[in-house]
């Protein structure tokens, strides 16, 4: 049993003597079962008679011990954890003064450092973002012409044109392979530009080709058609006259009729 929690010295009349026990002890792992294993063991240790009127006076009594033993162990966990308690905030505020101070110390020593490595993290974001930047460069290809193709290649080598530093290897490795896939490219589209502008120059040829046809078939038709009338008018024009000859002789003819029948009339007449 813990040697710190005794119930030897306490009065008659009490069940524990608190002013013995050191709170320290009563409230370490242990110490308050041991009490009350004392207290309970005290209190039915005691003989009572329910029958008489002092036998109950004595449970009552007894009863009114135990309340009082539980009153005073409690009031002194009380006292211990409210001393507890204002030690705490005590060392809590020393301890927020130890981090306050150290980290501020810590920072301090800590700073040169710190800015080198936010300088450094800076250096190599930028190189980063500048080698993504010419890897992007290098694979935008889509619908571009050799004007295109060329401002890609100037841009290209703008942006290549850095101390690249540790990023060398990487940033020489994009730039090659962007420019070989542009001149690759370039020479694809000039032959395809060339083929599409031959296409265009046959499609011109073919489409002046069948308009002349169209034109000189135009042009030989109305020819035709003017032949035709032309000839329609002179077959015309000889048929009228025709009549008109036929016409006069027959009118010679019969003035001459006429004559000669006048002049036969005239001999008969005679």
């Amino acid at each position: 049993m813990n040697d710190a929690v005794t119930l030897e010295k306490a009065p008659s009349t009490d069940l524990v003597a608190t002013d013995v026990l050191v709170p320290a002890k009563v409230f370490a792992p242990g110490g308050v079962d041991a009490i009350l294993e004392q207290i309970a063991a005290k209190v039915r240790a005691v003989k009572t008679d329910i029958s008489t009127a002092a036998g109950r006076a004595q449970i009552k009594s007894l009863a009114h011990k135990v309340s009082r033993s539980k009153t005073a162990l409690d009031e002194m966990g009380k006292t211990l954890g409210q001393d507890h308690y204002d030690a705490w905030q005590a060392t809590t505020s020393e301890r927020a003064k130890i981090r306050t101070a150290l980290d501020a110390l810590r920072d301090e020593v800590r700073k040169p450092l710190t800015d080198w490595e936010n300088a450094e993290q800076a250096r190599v974001d930028a190189h980063q973002g500048a080698l993504a930047s010419l890897i992007a460069l290098g694979t935008y290809r889509d619908n571009l012409n050799v004007a295109d193709i060329d401002t890609r290649l100037s841009q290209l080598t703008s942006q290549f044109a850095r101390d690249w530093q540790e990023f060398t290897v990487r940033a020489t490795e994009a730039e090659a392979e962007a420019r070989k896939g542009f001149l690759s490219l370039r020479e694809a589209t000039i032959k395809r530009e060339a083929e599409r502008a031959e296409l265009e120059r046959l499609r011109q040829a073919e489409a002046a080709r069948v308009q002349k046809e169209r034109d000189e078939r135009i042009a030989a038709e109305a020819a035709e058609r003017a032949r035709l009338a032309a000839e329609a008018k002179a077959a015309a024009e000889t048929k009228a006259a025709e009549e008109r000859a036929e016409f006069e002789r027959r009118r010679i003819e019969q003035d001459k009729a006429a004559a000669i029948a006048r002049a036969e009339k005239a001999d008969a007449d005679r």
